[in-house]
């Protein structure tokens, strides 16, 4: 009777175990899923146009993201010096930072570069790897991002609508 209960009990655990790997699984599906049909949606408002004149030997020239794994996407406010600020729409992908700037029509988002100045121009695209984030020391809300490039350092300057989105 013992050795019946630990083998009954053994089968449950193992089916606890293989019900939790299912679940699991199917929840990553669904989450892929979820991203690829937000990255369409994104890639459907997305107006390249700007930056592909700009940049057509660019290696990320007529940008697909489809093609690319979403981590995390949002509305973020990007301040440069003498109070200028652009609101953004910011797409995380798994190995690029994509900056992508609303439109006056409100549903277009372009991609194209962004100008803290007359004299400056910096690439809506970032790869990750040169990327450092930084905190904003007072501003709960806001944070920098500083983009190490061939040409230099670049420094952004990003406010979240609340500091909880900042952290996401």
């Amino acid at each position: 009777m013992r050795a019946n209960f630990l083998q009954e009990q053994d089968r449950l655990l193992r089916t606890v175990v293989s019900a939790k790997r299912i679940l699991s699984a199917v929840n990553t599906a669904k989450r892929n899923a979820e991203n690829l049909r937000r990255l369409e949606e994104l890639q459907r408002r997305m107006d390249t146009t700007p930056f592909d004149k700009e940049f057509s030997g660019h290696d990320y020239a007529y940008l697909n993201l489809t093609k690319y794994r979403l981590v995390h996407d949002g509305p973020l406010t990007c301040r440069f010096n003498r109070g200028k600020m652009i609101e953004l729409h910011v797409v995380l992908l798994e190995n690029m930072l994509v900056f992508l700037t609303k439109h006056s029509d409100g549903n277009k988002l372009q991609l194209k570069t962004l100008e803290p100045s007359k004299e400056t121009k910096w690439s809506p695209i970032m790869p990750l790897a040169p990327l450092i984030a930084k905190e904003k020391a007072n501003d709960k809300r806001a944070f920098f991002l500083v983009f190490n490039s061939q040409y230099g350092a670049q420094i952004y300057e990003l406010v979240a609508a609340t500091a909880t989105e900042r952290k996401t």
